[in-house]
C-alpha cells in the first residue's frame, strides 16, 4: 500500500504520465483503465508494473488483471491515484508496460496507412482505430506526426494499438524504397484522373496516405502519389476531418474486398 507522494515508484509513474519527455526517454506507456489493460494483456503484453486501488479490485476484471499481471503490484491510496488519472469516473487499475517498438519491415506488401505530420492526437488515435476496425495492419507515421503512444491518442484508439503494427518516425524516402504496394491518396476534386472512391478499384493492397490537417500532403509525397481519389461531399463544407476522411476510405476498401470475396 503507497499512501505518500514521496514513494519512488509512484513518482517515477507520475512522471511517465506528466512527461513525454519521459515517455520516450524511459520507453515506458503508462496505460489507464480496464479497456486498455485488457486489450494490451489479449494480445499477450506483459506489464512491468501494475497499479490499483483496493475498492478497485473487488472488481472482477480488476482483480483478474492484477492477479494474471506477473508484474510488480502496487496498491494506491484513492488520492494517489487520483493525482494519476486522466480518465473521468474510470476504474483506479492501470499499467506501466515498455512502448512495443519494432523496426520497420524490408518490404511492404500489405494495405498500410501513412501519416504525414497529422499533428492532432485524438485524429491519429482515431484512424488507429479505423485501421484495427478496416482489418488494416500497419499504420506507420512520419516525423513530425503525433506521438502514438501519448495518452490521449491511446484514449481514441481505445485499444487499437495492439491490434496493428505501428511504426513511427519513417522518412518517406526511407518507405518508399520498401513498397512492393501502390500509393493512394485523396483530392479535393475531381478530373479525368481522378474517381470518386466508390467509382475507383480499391480491392488490391495499397498505401494510403493521409496528411497533415492544415497543409495536407508534402510536395514530396505529393509528388509521388500513384492513385489519387475523391470524397464527393456537399458543397456546404470544404472538406472533411482527416480521421473521417481516412475512415471513408479504409471502410469502402473493406466494403469492395469483401464483396469481391
Amino acid at each position: 500500500m503507497i499512501h505518500s507522494k514521496d514513494n519512488p515508484r509512484f513518482r517515477a509513474a507520475l512522471d511517465l504520465v506528466q512527461s513525454a519527455r519521459e515517455r520516450r526517454k524511459r520507453h515506458e506507456t503508462f496505460l489507464e483503465g480496464i479497456h486498455l489493460c485488457r486489450a494490451y494483456a489479449q494480445s499477450g503484453g506483459a506489464p512491468k508494473q501494475v497499479f490499483a486501488t483496493e475498492s478497485a479490485l473487488q472488481n472482477p476484471e480488476v482483480a483478474n488483471l492484477w492477479n494474471g499481471s506477473g508484474a510488480q503490484q502496487n496498491i494506491l491510496s484513492p488520492g494517489l491515484f487520483k493525482e494519476l488519472s486522466q480518465v473521468e469516473n474510470g476504474v483506479a487499475v492501470a499499467y506501466v508496460i515498455e512502448t512495443p517498438s519494432a523496426g520497420l519491415p524490408a518490404r511492404i506488401d500489405t494495405t498500410s496507412v501513412y501519416l504525414d505530420r497529422v499533428q492532432d492526437p485524438g485524429n491519429v488515435g482515431t484512424i488507429l482505430r479505423c485501421c484495427a476496425g478496416a482489418g488494416v495492419q500497419n499504420l506507420i507515421t512520419s516525423p513530425g506526426t503525433a506521438f502514438c503512444w501519448a495518452p490521449k491518442v491511446l484514449r481514441a484508439a481505445m485499444g487499437a494499438h495492439f491490434a496493428v503494427q505501428i511504426f513511427e518516425g519513417v522518412s518517406w524516402a526511407s518507405l518508399r524504397e520498401r513498397l512492393a504496394i501502390t500509393s493512394v491518396a485523396t483530392a479535393v476534386s475531381l478530373s479525368n484522373d481522378v474517381l470518386p472512391i466508390w467509382d475507383a478499384e480499391l480491392k488490391r493492397q495499397c498505401l494510403w496516405l493521409f496528411g497533415n490537417e492544415g497543409a495536407g500532403l508534402s510536395d514530396a509525397l505529393r509528388a509521388d502519389v500513384q492513385h489519387w481519389v475523391s470524397i464527393p461531399i456537399s458543397p456546404n463544407i470544404e472538406s472533411l476531418n482527416v480521421a473521417a476522411a481516412a475512415a471513408v476510405c479504409l471502410f469502402e476498401q473493406r466494403r469492395q474486398q469483401t464483396l469481391s470475396a
